[in-house]
């Protein structure tokens, strides 16, 4: 009766932090059924996203992932050979137009800062998937993620109240404890 559900669209080519791809992993390791948010992480446009997300199979997932009881995410930074940058997902103008926002990080391909709100940018507004918002009243949501890239977009997940577990490394937790 184990369910795994993408939160997030993905990309359109195989690589093994795809979306897809991590989830298809998770299900098999755990023998459960999957389901994905068959949609690119970003629409060209909020219309696109809008309409994505209303197509029957990306609702139904969005509705499953509104209704998990344990959900497990990482966050990503903007910092030179993040997985933002590496996959082409920003280019150099909106790298530096989220800087300029304020942004410390992605969470579930929102941009928020460093005290966890979802920042006002256009990219908030293309994602395809779920909300931190959302993932905020899962009974369970683990933040499995470190390094020192990362330790702002960690600070301002757990400080926006998204998530209530953290699975870190010892020097990113000495981080986050020194402020």
């Amino acid at each position: 009766g184990i369910t795994v559900v993408s939160l997030l669209g993905g990309l359109g080519r195989g690589s093994e932090i795809n979306t897809y791809e991590t989830a298809s992993r998770f299900a098999e390791a755990l023998g459960a059924q999957c389901y994905y948010m068959a949609a690119p992480t970003y629409a060209s446009t909020p219309e696109l996203r809008d309409m994505l997300m209303e197509q029957a199979g990306v609702a139904e997932n969005y509705a499953r992932g509104r209704r998990a009881d344990l959900a497990v995410v990482s966050v990503g930074s903007l910092a030179p050979g993040s997985t933002m940058r590496n996959l082409g997902l920003l280019t150099e103008g909106e790298i530096e137009s989220l800087n300029a926002a304020g942004a410390v990080g992605d969470l579930l391909g929102h941009w928020i800062d460093a005290h966890g709100k979802v920042i006002d940018h256009p990219l908030n507004r293309r994602v395809v998937g779920l909300p931190p918002a959302d993932l905020a009243r899962l009974p369970v949501a683990a933040l499995a993620s470190g390094g020192p890239t990362k330790a702002q977009a960690i600070r301002g997940a757990l400080l926006g109240g998204y998530c209530n577990v953290l699975i870190t490394d010892e020097d990113t937790a000495a981080r986050l404890l020194d402020g």
